[in-house]
């Protein structure tokens, strides 16, 4: 059975600042998926996104 991807499709995640919203989160970046984030805590998901521009900073050269 084939593995499903989410390389390059856009995915809406709810709750995605913590528990289980946030680890899909990483995983669906971590995959190549484009994201649209939503979150009751705004402070939380502006964490996320500090992440997410430091990583991608770091892998700019390739990961």
């Amino acid at each position: 059975m084939a593995k499903t991807t989410f390389r390059e499709k856009t995915v809406i995640v709810t709750g995605a600042s913590s528990g289980i919203g946030k680890a899909v989160t990483l995983q669906l970046a971590d995959e190549g998926a484009w994201l649209a984030l939503a979150a009751c805590d705004a402070q939380r998901l502006d964490e996320l996104a500090i992440i997410f521009i430091i990583t991608l900073h770091t892998c700019a050269g390739g990961c």
